[in-house]
């Protein structure tokens, strides 16, 4: 039986385990800018009225484990959903009091408070699609920016 010793084995081992590290660091640091990316277009592209939605937009990358990369780009307010995808239904409003500042009659009534009993409302909002089309945007280099990542480690 031949016995067959390779020479330099602990530094190839070595050499590619810095390799390895390398393409992490510059992948992770590309889908970060990416992510910020995405960020920054869906804030201009959403909806504002309060600047509340805006606001929440974050990008947020994860290590899932040592061989993967995950990151996500989300809106934490409780309509951000119904913004991005829309919504068409029933919903329950509340009683509460609203300020008239006009109506029938004499002017000299208003303004007036009067209070509005609880009640359904039938909504049809149409999606705005504010995340979903900066994704998009950034999808279209997501690919060659990731492969320049990884010549930038060698």
């Amino acid at each position: 039986m031949a016995r067959l010793r390779v020479k330099g084995l602990r530094s190839l081992r070595r050499s590619l385990r810095s390799y390895a590290r390398d393409v992490r660091v510059e992948v992770a640091l590309e889908m970060t800018a990416v992510m910020e990316e995405i960020q920054d277009a869906a804030r201009e592209m959403a909806p504002f009225e309060t600047g509340q939605l805006e606001g929440s937009i974050q990008p947020s990358p994860r290590v899932v484990d040592a061989d993967e990369l995950t990151g996500r780009v989300t809106a934490n307010t409780e309509y951000a959903a119904v913004q991005e995808f829309g919504f068409t239904g029933t919903v329950s409003v509340d009683a509460h009091k609203r300020t008239m500042k006009q109506g029938f009659g004499d002017s000299s009534n208003y303004p007036m408070t009067v209070t509005i009993p609880a009640h359904t409302r039938r909504m049809d909002i149409e999606g705005n699609f504010y995340l979903t089309k900066a994704a998009q945007t950034a999808k279209q280099t997501y690919s060659k920016r990731i492969g320049d990542a990884i010549q930038r480690a060698q």
